[in-house]
């Protein structure tokens, strides 16, 4: 059973390999990231003394002048310089030998054709894994290596599948690509999570993804943030689409310094796991099957709310759907407006039993639950006043079982009101959450989102307008 993964490295990212040029586990922290990364996977201590270390379309020994020289030849020595991947296995299940000799394998197969591949298997921990660095530039035609979203679910682990297949390897046939929708956790908690402690939940399901401390960047990276961490930047932050400002790392509390976060990272039980990698993207897809419901009597703020809750994985009455293949939303900004569910179901509802489907109706609804509400006030008064003149127990008792009950009607009133008001700004909100999951998704997965579907979706929705 073999779990892999690969990561692009740049250049002028030095966090990526923070743990390889560690000065407490280098003598030159200052050697270019590439010899870096090279002298992490060659580690004598964890290859059996460089026993367990190949060279594909190069001698290993040789393998960082080979790449350099590469791509000073063809001139592409900016960018992106290589990239750094990895297989892992089952505890017990393949000795150090047969997981080096499957490595080479899958590398002569995935880059033997066109690129320099340097193979490094470990077994400084119970599973046994093989590393890969994998020249970004083409010796036999100078082309970048291209490595999409998409590439490892769509090359690199089927071939990795096939690959152990072959040699009578378990293989992870439903791989576990993500926990639960927020909306179960929410339900197992006492109390509403805020926005931070969903950042949280990220972070923990990045870290253990993570085999290196450098790897987190990239483990944040699918799950739509950006890691910041530079001149400006004293300590490691998070920042994502449609936030004012990034977010301290370390801030989260003890668990979440540098120093915690790589000790959590090490310590890892190793059971192989697939990286998370959405599966489809989600507004997309409930976007096709919904954006022809113009002609039913839900309305452009219907759909809005339909397609959010959707979105978090349950239905207009807060039941989950059922999904087996459930993905929730790509972009942090959409995800973190699952604080608000129980806001959006008591729109939802307010909208279908009063079919307030446009902005008329909506104003009509507010105007006449004002002119109630003025009644039911005026009629506490008189209530007030009669109880002020009561001469007897029972009489004041019986005005404020009357006003209790007034109150009550009072009070409903008042929450529809607020949340009908409320309808427009949410929507406005919504929409441009909608917009920041939408663009994520078409960065994720251009193919399924391309132009032609971005025309459809601006067509329908200027229809809806």
């Amino acid at each position: 059973m073999a779990v892999t993964s690969i990561w692009a490295v740049h250049h002028s990212v030095k966090e990526v390999l923070d743990y390889a040029a560690n000065p407490d586990k280098t003598e030159n922290p200052n050697v270019d990231d590439l010899r870096q990364l090279m002298d992490y996977a060659e580690n004598p201590t964890k290859t059996e003394q460089r026993y367990l270390v190949s060279g594909v379309n190069c001698l290993p020994e040789l393998a960082y002048e080979r790449m350099t020289e590469t791509k000073r030849r063809y001139g592409k020595t900016g960018g992106i310089v290589a990239y750094h991947g990895y297989m892992s296995f089952k505890p017990g299940e393949v000795t150090p030998e047969q997981c080096h000799a499957l490595g080479v394998e899958l590398a002569r197969r995935l880059w033997g054709e066109e690129y320099e591949v340097l193979v490094a298997s470990h077994r400084d921990h119970d599973h046994l894994h093989t590393h890969y660095v994998i020249n970004s530039v083409s010796f036999k035609n100078g082309k970048k290596f291209r490595c999409p979203p998409t590439y490892h679910d769509v090359v690199m682990a089927p071939a990795a599948d096939e690959l152990c297949r072959e040699h009578g390897l378990s293989v992870i046939e439903k791989p576990q690509n993500r926990r639960s929708p927020y909306v179960a956790y929410m339900a197992e908690k006492q109390g509403k999570p805020s926005h931070r402690t969903l950042l949280k939940l990220d972070i923990d399901d990045a870290i253990r993804d993570c085999i290196l401390p450098s790897h987190l960047p990239y483990a944040l990276e699918r799950r739509g943030y950006t890691y910041i961490r530079g001149n400006r930047y004293q300590h490691p932050s998070v920042m994502a689409k449609g936030w004012d400002r990034p977010v301290r790392i370390d801030s989260l509390g003890k668990g979440y310094t540098a120093e915690a976060i790589e000790r959590r990272i090490m310590a890892n039980g190793r059971t192989p796991r697939y990286p998370y990698r959405p599966t489809h993207p989600p507004l997309h897809d409930i976007w096709e099957k919904h954006r022809r419901r113009e002609d039913e009597q839900i309305g452009v703020i219907g759909l809005i709310l339909l397609l959010v809750l959707e979105l978090f994985g349950i239905d207009t009455r807060g039941n989950p759907l059922p999904s087996e293949n459930y993905q929730e939303p790509l972009s942090p900004a959409m995800r973190q407006e699952q604080i608000y569910i129980t806001r959006y179901l008591d729109t939802v509802n307010l909208i279908n039993r009063n079919a307030l489907s446009n902005y008329e109706k909506v104003n009509e609804f507010i105007a006449t639950k004002e002119a109630e509400l003025e009644d039911w006030l005026a009629l506490r008064n008189k209530v007030d006043n009669k109880r002020r003149r009561a001469t007897t127990d029972e009489e004041r008792a019986d005005c404020s079982r009357k006003r209790k009950a007034i109150t009550a009607e009072i009070k409903k009133l008042r929450h529809d009101i607020n949340l009908a008001k409320d309808i427009f700004p949410m929507l406005d909100r919504l929409k441009e959450k909608l917009r920041i999951e939408m663009e994520t998704e078409q960065e994720m997965f251009p193919r399924e989102t391309g132009a032609k579907t971005q025309t459809k979706t601006k067509r329908n929705e200027e229809r809806e307008r």
